[in-house]
């Protein structure tokens, strides 16, 4: 599983039927990914039987997609088709993506028709309540005679016990009923056959009683074989106790006591002190995990810094905290420019045109050959964006993968950013990895990933332009590049980074 990817699935609005109205479209988005997500994109509307472009919007999740869920990502701005519309069909595309995607081939919303229809009819006229009509007495009493089900609320019948007595239409039998009548019942006459072997007869009680050897034996009274006799009982001594040989094995002497396996044993004396057997290294180390509790002394952590900072499991947010970064830009005097400020889903202005690479799939680049030598870059340039305010500050976030053929003895490649207004040059960044190898060649391709984050104050109130380059400057190799992933936003001056 991807650690981060967002497939488009299906447009969830407008409908494929859409009446004359306002519509938000949404695109359907699954967030394949392991961590939540914010979703980015573009949607366009295409007159079909003419061809022609209707409506390029912006698409912005108005919160993070956790991962497995989804969610309809709706467009900022909104789709009216009118009247003059209707009969007439539409196509929707979009395309998706999320910071790091690393799955760029499922972004794709592969084109839905939508055919806009005549206004919905208005709705027939609310029936007026009249329950009471239906009521008793009402004036259309209702007559549930030979209706089936079950009212809602329990019912009393009428009184007619006398339908379950004796010569009733309804006689209850009570053969095998539980329970004890009220009234005493006399027995019917029955003979001993009707009882279990078990009884006596009024003669032999009779006889019983009169019998004076019968009480006078004390044998008829005691068992005495079975006093203290194993499967017996115990016998009691002269202080009316059981005695000590009959609770448990052994002496039974002053200061023993009784174990739980019946023997008498002495308790045993307190341990000598043992604590080194139970730290560190010791034959009866004790483990910590899971206790309670907090230790007299403060303890050292381990170094963890890559767990408060962007993407950690532990990122710290530094919103509403005091003081101020330790770096400042020399030309605004303003702090760095945060690139989660204007992460999709926060402060990002959409774009109108990203990563417009011709005659590729989604405007991606895929093995797109680079030869030898920084004379031979493959150069891509965008038209970021026209602001009608000024921009206080540009993120932007380029990755791509370089692949490398076996045998190749070296590997350097490089990917430049520069971003220019007009003829001036505001910023550029550079990131390049290298790796010599010399007789330990490898027998297969060589994929180095290699990532650059752009993150800047400015002041433009007009076009601005980015121009990315990648090359390789192996002696003698040609190798592939593949762009992985493309994030660009700016920050409005009305809300300047913190």
């Amino acid at each position: 599983m991807p650690d981060y990817d967002v497939q488009a699935l299906a447009l969830a609005v407008p409908p494929a039927s859409a009446p004359v109205a306002s519509y938000y479209p949404a695109v359907s988005v699954r967030n394949n990914g392991i961590h939540p997500a914010p979703v980015t994109g573009t949607l366009r509307i295409h007159d079909k039987a003419a061809g022609t472009l209707v409506a390029t919007l912006a698409l912005l999740s108005t919160s993070n997609i956790n991962p497995g869920a989804t969610a309809a990502v709706p467009a900022t701005t909104a789709w009216s088709p009118t009247t003059s519309d209707i009969g007439k069909q539409f196509l929707f595309s979009a395309e998706v993506t999320t910071p790091l995607d690393q799955v760029p081939a499922n972004n794709q919303l592969s084109p839905v028709t939508v055919l806009v229809t005549a206004e919905p009819p208005t709705p027939p006229p609310v029936t007026v309540r009249h329950a009471a009509q239906h009521e008793h007495d009402g004036a259309d009493e209702i007559d549930v005679s030979g209706l089936p089900g079950v009212l809602a609320s329990g019912q009393y019948p009428k009184p007619h016990k006398y339908s379950h007595g004796i010569d009733g239409d309804d006689m209850l039998n009570v053969d095998g009923l539980p329970g004890e009548l009220y009234d005493s019942q006399p027995a019917l006459a029955h003979g001993n056959e009707r009882h279990t072997a078990a009884y006596t007869t009024e003669g032999a009680l009779t006889a019983h009683n009169n019998s004076g050897a019968a009480h006078a034996n004390s044998a008829n009274l005691e068992h005495t074989a079975a006093k203290g006799a194993a499967s017996g009982y115990a016998a009691l001594d002269a202080s009316k106790r059981v005695p000590k040989d009959q609770l448990g094995t052994g002496q039974g002497t002053t200061g023993e006591f009784l174990r739980g396996d019946r023997t008498w044993a002495a308790p045993i004396a307190t341990p000598s002190p043992h604590a080194a057997t139970h730290q560190a290294t010791g034959d009866d180390e004790i483990s910590i995990t899971g206790l309670s509790g907090k230790t007299a002394d403060a303890q050292t952590p381990e170094a963890h810094k890559l767990s408060h900072q962007l993407l950690g499991d532990d990122q710290i947010a530094i919103s509403g905290l005091f003081g101020n970064p330790a770096a400042r830009d020399a030309a605004s005097g303003l702090a760095p420019i945060d690139p989660f400020r204007w992460l999709p889903g926060r402060n990002l202005t959409p774009l109108t045109s990203v990563c417009n690479f011709p005659g590729t799939p989604g405007g991606l680049p895929i093995n797109e050959p680079i030869l030898p030598g920084a004379s031979n870059p493959t150069v891509q340039t965008w038209i970021i964006y026209t602001p009608t305010t000024k921009v206080a500050g540009i993120f932007a976030h380029i990755s791509a993968n370089f692949t490398f053929p076996p045998l190749c003895p070296d590997y350097a490649c490089h990917i430049e950013v520069r971003i220019e207004h007009g003829a001036t040059l505001i910023d550029t960044k550079y990131a390049r990895y290298s790796l010599k190898l010399g007789g330990s060649c490898s027998l297969f391709d060589h994929v180095i990933p290699l990532s650059l984050v752009v993150a800047m104050h400015t002041d433009l109130d007009s076009d601005y332009q980015m121009t990315v380059r990648y090359w390789n400057d192996t002696a003698a190799t040609t190798i592939t590049v593949e762009q992985t992933g493309v994030v660009i936003g700016h920050a409005s001056a009305s809300e300047p980074p913190v």
